[in-house]
């Protein structure tokens, strides 16, 4: 129990949604100046099945996206690294 943290890294597959947002809330504990938890989420994009579906850990990042979207934003900030990653690139190479 460290209140201090103020987020979370989730950067594997899962998508049970009470450990997810047992997750969150590890960031979110009450501590002088902190205003909001952060998940950092590496949203997994393993491709499609030959019948066109999505891979599992795809899946699991989907329904972990489905979960954040129903959590109140004044309460928790959630950073796609993918896409955080991305942008960054771009800044790097001069493209933004």
């Amino acid at each position: 129990d460290l209140p201090i943290l103020d987020g979370s890294v989730i950067a594997g597959g899962g998508k049970a949604e009470k450990t997810l947002i047992q997750k969150m809330g590890r960031g979110r504990r009450v501590y002088p100046g902190k205003e909001y938890g952060y998940v950092y989420d590496v949203f997994d994009d393993d491709g499609l099945t030959q019948a066109g579906e999505p891979k599992l850990l795809t899946r699991h990042s989907l329904a972990r996206q489905d979960v954040y979207e129903r959590v109140p934003e004044d309460k928790f900030r959630v950073i796609e690294l993918n896409e955080f990653y991305a942008e960054l690139q771009e800044v790097i190479d001069g493209k933004n």
